[in-house]
Formats: C-alpha cells, sequence, structure tokens
C-alpha cells in the first residue's frame, strides 16, 4: 500500500513539476528555448558520460512527445533536431558502449540496405534540401536500430521511460489548451474533418499518434503495477484519450485497438484479458461521453467509409503508378513529392512509407522495407517470451503502422523501434 502511494506521489510530483515549467516556456520563447535546449544537452551529457542513461531516454521520450508543438511554435527550432540527435547518439553509442544484445543480423541488414538506396537515390533528388529531410528520417530508423544493441530495457527502466511520455502529453494538452485560449473559443469551428483547433493548431493525425502512443505506454505500464498504482494511471490515460479524440483524427484509436489486439493474441491470460476488456470499456466510454459534446459530428466522422481519407488514397494511387512505371529503378530519393506536380494533386506526399518505397526505388526499396518490417515484427515472436514479446510487439506496430497514415515523419517511430529491440527477455 504504501510502495503503491508512493509511485502515485513520484508521478503526480513530477508530472505537476514538468507541467509548472512548460506553463512558464508558453510565456516567453526565450525560456522554452533555453528549457528544451538544457533537455538536449543532458542527454548527450548522459551518454559521453556513462550515466542515467534510463532518465536520458525518458527525456528523450518526452522530447518525441512535444515534437510537433516544438516544430510548429518555437523560433529558432531545427525541424530535425530529434532525428539529428539519434543519430549523434548511435555514433556515440558505437565508441563508448559495448554491444548488450543480438539484433537479428536480418533487421540490420536489411534496412542499412535501405538506408543506402536512399543515398544513391539522392543524385536524382529533384529538390535537394526535401532529398535530405527525407534521407534523415530513414537514417534515424537504422540509428535506433543500431543503438538497440548496446541497452537492454527492464520493466523498470520502461517505467521510467513512461513518465517521461506522460509529462509530455500533459505539455501538449496544455499547448492546446494555451492556443485555444489566445484564439477564443469563438473561433473553434466542428466538422467531421480533422480538427486543427483542438490540435492546437498541428496537424492532427501526428498530435493523434503522438497521444496515441501515450496511452499505450500507459497501458503498458499498467501490466506491471499493483492495483492501487494502477487507478491514477487509468485516470491519465482517461484524460489523454479523450483530448487524442478531439482531434477528430482517427489514427491513434485504430492503432491503439491494432495494439491491443495484439496483447490480447500474443500473451492471452486473465490479467491481458481484463486490462484489454477495461482499457476498450474506458475509450467506449469516453467516446460516448464525447458525443454529447459534439453531438453528430465525431460519429458522423467515424462511419466515413475512407479510413485514410480521400487525399491519402489518391496520392496512394500515385504512388502504385509511378512504380508501375519505374518498377526497377524508381523515381528517386524524394521525388514523389515534386512529381506530384503534373498532376491536380500538387505537391502531396505518399502518407505512406511503404508505397513511398515502391515508388521511389521501385521493387528492390519495396522489398527491402517489406523484410525490415516483416523480420522486426518476427523478431519477439521468436525470441521473446511472455509480457516482453507482447509489448516487443507492440512498439513494433505502433511505429511500422503509423508510417501507414503519415509515413517516417515523427521521432516516436525509431525511438518505438528502438525499444522494441532493446527489451529485456523475460
Amino acid at each position: 500500500m504504501k510502495n503503491s502511494l508512493d509511485t502515485n506521489r513520484n508521478l503526480l510530483f513530477i508530472v505537476g513539476i514538468s507541467s509548472i515549467i512548460w506553463f512558464i516556456c508558453l510565456k516567453s520563447q526565450i525560456i522554452m528555448f533555453a528549457y528544451i535546449i538544457s533537455l538536449f544537452l543532458y542527454v548527450f551529457y548522459s551518454f559521453i558520460r556513462l550515466d542515467n542513461q534510463t532518465i536520458a531516454f525518458a527525456v528523450f521520450a518526452y522530447l518525441c512527445i512535444v515534437e510537433q508543438i516544438l516544430r510548429r511554435y518555437l523560433n529558432g527550432y531545427p525541424y530535425l533536431s530529434l532525428e539529428y540527435t539519434i543519430i549523434i547518439l548511435s555514433f556515440i553509442s558505437s565508441i563508448r558502449f559495448v554491444d548488450k544484445k543480438d539484433v537479428p543480423r536480418i533487421i540490420i541488414i536489411t534496412f542499412a540496405a535501405y538506408t543506402f538506396l536512399e543515398f544513391i537515390g539522392l543524385y536524382r533528388t529533384v529538390m535537394p534540401t526535401h532529398g535530405r529531410s527525407v534521407f534523415t528520417m530513414t537514417f534515424a530508423i537504422l540509428a535506433a536500430v543500431l543503438i538497440s544493441r548496446k541497452f537492454i530495457f527492464d520493466k523498470k527502466e520502461l517505467k521510467v521511460i513512461s513518465i517521461g511520455m506522460i509529462c509530455g502529453a500533459t505539455n501538449l494538452i496544455m499547448s492546446i489548451g494555451s492556443y485555444l485560449n489566445k484564439r477564443g473559443l469563438e473561433s473553434l469551428t466542428l466538422n467531421t474533418s480533422s480538427n486543427f483547433n483542438l490540435s492546437g493548431g498541428v496537424g492532427p493525425v501526428l498530435m493523434s499518434i503522438k497521444l496515441g502512443a501515450v496511452v499505450m505506454i500507459i497501458i503498458i505500464s499498467i501490466l506491471f503495477l499493483k492495483p492501487k498504482t494502477k487507478i491514477i494511471h487509468f485516470l491519465l490515460a482517461f484524460l489523454i484519450s479523450l483530448s487524442m479524440l478531439f482531434t477528430f483524427s482517427r489514427t491513434g484509436i485504430y492503432l491503439i485497438a491494432i495494439c491491443l489486439l495484439s496483447l490480447f493474441f500474443t500473451n492471452f491470460s486473465k490479467k491481458t484479458a481484463i486490462l484489454g476488456i477495461t482499457s476498450c470499456l474506458c475509450i467506449g466510454i469516453i467516446f460516448y461521453a464525447s458525443t454529447f459534446i459534439f453531438d453528430e459530428f465525431l460519429i458522423q466522422r467515424y462511419q466515413e467509409k475512407s479510413l485514410l481519407g480521400d487525399g491519402r488514397v489518391v496520392a496512394g494511387k500515385l504512388a502504385m503508378k509511378f512504380f508501375d512505371e519505374n518498377i526497377i529503378t524508381g523515381i528517386g530519393t524524394a521525388n514523389y513529392y515534386s512529381a506530384t506536380n503534373k498532376f491536380p494533386l500538387s505537391k502531396i506526399g505518399t502518407h505512406n512509407e511503404i508505397l513511398r518505397a515502391a515508388a521511389e526505388h521501385g521493387v528492390l526499396g519495396l522489398i527491402l522495407w517489406l523484410l525490415f518490417m516483416i523480420s522486426l515484427l518476427m523478431y519477439p515472436l521468436f525470441w521473446l517470451k511472455g509480457n516482453s514479446r507482447s509489448i516487443a510487439i507492440i512498439f513494433a506496430l505502433y511505429a511500422i503502422v503509423s508510417t501507414f497514415s503519415t509515413a517516417l515523419k515523427i521521432c516516436i517511430q525509431p525511438f518505438f523501434i528502438l525499444l522494441s529491440l532493446s527489451l529485456k527477455d523475460e
């Protein structure tokens, strides 16, 4: 009982301190910039000094969650800061750390080959700046795979990392509140499309994915908690899920549903069954309660036939057209974006990493991506057991399936791949 109370108090204390700091940061660009720079410096310091890497990963997880707010509103913040960070950390890790875990070679080889394919495809890139961005995001995945060999995370480390992500989610919700306060509630218009206002002025799909990731890691954490401690985690998951639904983007809730199903089928037990049913009931209650706020708009949104939206469907068809016409060589790294200029749907990304790989790198790029994806999911099935297997699959699924809707755009994707490959076997 005492340990449960202490855990709850520690969690609420850290979240509270983080919220107070973020509240101050929202008032001043200078203070926020100094705060974020200090967090990045701490991460590098921990890796160089070989000290408190778990806390450093928790800080990195926090930065992954608030990434979109920083990109959108923090003046002078480099768009790919986190991607560059994870790449640099992979170099530091290769020098400063010894291998602690065997990652299947097929995972490393397939994605290293795909990254090389992206690199040599840059010579055909029409827009060099965009090409560098695309390559950097791909390289961040390879960096995450390489880092995963140097660390092993058990349930204690996951709890610490989950706290960092919960702090990030509460800060995201505060940012949404600040945005609405500045614009005024009268500016809020409701319709059946994704809602930028209730996403803090940033992309609703990406916001939904970030909040959904935090809900998912809270659900994972509940597996290891005592009953008294679970209550506060369910309450936090409830509030974050509510904010996720308010974005009107369906991606987050679909990702959670897929992950819960995988938890149920890969590690069926009384404990996971109760957790899965309870989580589904909570989300159902949240959805039902939200209909009173948004009337028919929320229901209509989830009744739409197209899960990906008309723009993404058209983008997918164009990607397949480019693949059919350039099946051997593809159209070159990052050229899908410029190639759409010839069509009415002007300058839009594929929003799907597999389709981008096929369109830009032909059949070889498609095969390498599929091999990487399949091997990443097969690894925990054959190498891990119990809760470790289920959690590793959840992290891998969340990272991979999110690329079907957004492609590689956010650093939570490589970070979840890192966690998936670094989990300690039971």
